[in-house]
């Protein structure tokens, strides 16, 4: 993992959280994404309550922005010490190629994806589809190669 080599390099104490639903579809357990946050907040309560209190920085990539999001819920600094002045909690989040909706978002087709059901598997699966027209109109055409 180079971004944890790095931080841990720096000093930084790193901590991962495996996705239980990552790599698996058609798994006998078929893990879901519940099963992914409680393992994501598993970590995160573990490391903060060490030591009496231990603040913490979040470091979220892609799905892991809202699935840490839901992990953290009561775990921040500020609902720690709200609830009982208890010490430490998740200071910060920094999301990577990542997102966060609000609680009961859902969102319909995007232009970007494609989204297709897999007949006679337990799994469907959507990928991003690059498109220019989609993804540099916002930029000037002058620096663009084509």
């Amino acid at each position: 993992m180079p971004l944890v080599s790095t931080l841990s390099s720096h000093n930084y104490t790193c901590h991962l959280a495996p996705l239980a639903s990552t790599g698996q579809p058609g798994s006998a357990t078929s893990p879901s994404m519940k099963d992914d946050v409680a393992a994501i907040r598993s970590v995160v309560q573990k490391v903060v309550e060490q030591d009496g209190g231990t603040e913490v920085l979040m470091v979220l990539h892609s799905a892991g922005g809202f699935l840490g999001s839901m992990a953290i819920e009561g775990l921040s600094v500020n609902e720690r010490k709200a609830a009982g002045g208890q010490r430490g909690g998740v200071r910060r989040l920094v999301f990577v190629a990542g997102a966060v909706w609000e609680e009961g978002f859902r969102h319909g087709p995007l232009p970007f994806f494609e989204y297709r059901v897999s007949p006679g598997l337990p799994f469907s699966s959507f990928y991003l589809v690059f498109s220019q027209s989609l993804s540099l109109h916002h930029f000037p055409r002058r620096g663009r190669k084509s």
